[in-house]
């Protein structure tokens, strides 16, 4: 730098010569009698207009700066340690730089000159000044940090995590701001900055530590589902993130998604409850496993290895099918058709779901039953009078949308008893041949019709989930697409729009993560400011 500097004078020295320039000896000796650089940062610097030469004069002096500070930075950054980590050379540096081009203050402009439509500046640092203010700007950061330390020390120990984090989080902050400004001070001071004996970064980071160790993360609904391989899982996965001592929800962390080979399926935030709502594709591969995880992010918590550490995490299960399942709902009624026999419903779902369907109460599909009686006799002989009766249980497969019957069989059972004509039909009810084979003839039968309803009902699941999507309600829209199982195009748009919806509720996430980010930014410097104004009253 210092080589490029003597450089630069002797070109313009050529070109004052050669043009006929004559450029002011101060300008090109860089110096003044009475503003040595022991005690001065000096800048020229020159331009088409004062105010031009004068920002080239404060290039010049945080270049200076920058030489002075590359030559002392590896001890600094040596002894500098960030929340108990310490900063690699290369993050100090792009701070510093940073820092450099943010902290100068108006210079003193102690010489000004024009020659032909050029500006020439001289102007001046005081360097004990310009020390002393940092020296000022660092105490204010420290108050502050106690501050903000103190609030959540507080709200932890009232079991209130979420604000204490946050309080953690600002602390974070501040000492990250901290450490920069106080590498850079101790780089151009001659003598160094010590910490408020009242900050025991430690200390701190042991209170961080015994916070994330204490929280959880598990799997409050949506576990052990049944998917089909590329399609959504039918319902919402929620999980929950809590503070196990207190028991008490942890607001506003950020959850990762992950499939089991490691691909990002969904990232979201905690809510007021400290649950996290998503939905994730069902994939029959080798590596997945029929296995998700979720886990609490780094970001903007604390200390990303740390949180690695602690491996806050949970699994969510799933199993996988060929085909989506085909729901129905049954209902069996008696021959008077007041009460539904409750044992018959019970054994006709069995069986259906051995088939790999769905027994729901909200289905578009119906098994409608009702028994019958047959017929019937008496039969006498030397114990008495029995009474022999066969029961006929019909079963028809309907669409509840239309009324329509798809299919229907008809079985039967005998029942002999003692008493009367109405136990002997009990009887004959609980020995009905229901069984797997016929059950799936009833089904196999309407296979065509059970598929054209679904099909019709996929279609308005789909535009109803668009419709909700085009309003900007982007989690009921994924809800209802999720339900879109049948028909090949139905699927492949209700994917697309899922895909895309759960990119914009990421991008809505992290334009609101951004505006708390930018809050964080305006309460330290409130309170920064805060903590200068206190001790400028307290002088």
């Amino acid at each position: 730098m210092k080589h490029n500097l003597k450089h630069t004078f002797i070109l313009l020295s050529l070109l004052s010569f050669c043009f006929g320039q004559k450029i002011p000896s101060w300008y090109l000796d860089g110096k003044l009698k009475g503003y040595s650089p022991q005690k001065y940062f000096v800048g020229i610097g020159e331009g088409k207009d004062y105010q031009k030469a004068l920002e080239n004069a404060g290039l010049y002096i945080a270049s200076q700066m920058q030489i002075s500070i590359s030559s002392k930075l590896e001890s600094s950054v040596s002894e500098t340690s960030l929340n108990g980590e310490i900063s690699s050379s290369e993050f100090v540096k792009e701070d510093i730089t940073t820092q450099v081009n943010q902290s100068l203050p108006s210079l003193e402009i102690i010489k000004n000159e024009k020659v032909k439509g050029t500006v020439y500046v001289f102007a001046v640092l005081n360097k004990d000044r310009y020390l002393r203010n940092i020296n000022y700007q660092l105490a204010d950061i420290s108050l502050s940090i106690n501050t903000f330390l103190s609030g959540a020390r507080n709200h932890s120990r009232k079991g209130n995590i979420s604000k204490s984090f946050e309080g953690y989080k600002l602390v974070k902050q501040l000492v990250t701001k901290l450490n920069t400004k106080k590498t850079f001070y101790n780089s151009l001071s001659k003598t160094r900055y010590f910490d408020d004996p009242n900050l025991n970064f430690a200390s701190i980071e042991n209170e961080i530590d015994n916070l994330i160790g204490d929280l959880k993360i598990e799997v409050i609904s949506g576990n052990n589902q049944i998917g089909t391989n590329g399609m959504l899982l039918p319902e919402p996965v929620i999980v929950k993130l809590y503070s196990q001592k207190f028991n008490t929800p942890v607001v506003g962390a950020e959850i990762l998604i992950k499939y089991n080979n490691g691909d990002l399926a969904s990232r979201g935030i905690t809510d007021s409850n400290g649950k996290y709502e998503f939905f994730a594709f069902a994939y029959d591969d080798a590596q997945n496993k029929s296995k998700i995880e979720a886990s609490l992010s780094p970001k903007g918590l604390i200390s990303r290895s740390k949180i690695k550490k602690a491996q806050i995490k949970t699994s969510i299960l799933y199993s996988l099918q060929k085909k989506p399942p085909i729901s129905f709902d049954i209902v069996i009624i008696d021959k008077n058709g007041l009460d539904r026999i409750d044992f018959l419903e019970k054994k006709l779902a069995k069986y259906v779901l051995k088939l790999g369907n769905e027994v729901s109460e909200s289905s578009r599909l119906i098994i409608n039953g009702k028994i019958f009686e047959k017929k019937s006799k008496e039969i006498i002989g030397k114990s008495g009078t029995q009474f022999l009766v066969t029961s006929e249980l019909n079963l028809s497969l309907d669409s509840k949308a239309t009324g329509a019957s798809l299919n229907n069989i008809s079985l039967t059972g005998k029942g002999l008893s003692k008493k009367n004509k109405q136990d002997a039909l009990k009887i004959a009810s609980k020995k009905i041949k229901l069984n797997q084979r016929k059950i799936a003839s009833l089904i196999s039968g309407a296979e065509k019709q059970i598929l054209k309803e679904n099909n019709e009902n996929s279609e308005k699941l789909l535009k109803q989930g668009l419709l909700l999507k085009k309003q900007g309600s982007y989690k009921e829209a994924i809800g209802v697409l999720a339900k879109v199982e049948f028909g090949e195009k139905n699927i492949l748009k209700a994917n697309e729009a899922i895909i895309d919806a759960q990119g914009i509720i990421e991008k809505i996430e992290k334009e609101n993560e951004a505006k708390a980010e930018k809050l964080r930014k305006e309460l330290i410097m409130q309170e920064v400011e805060t903590s200068k104004l206190s001790r400028l009253g307290d002088k």
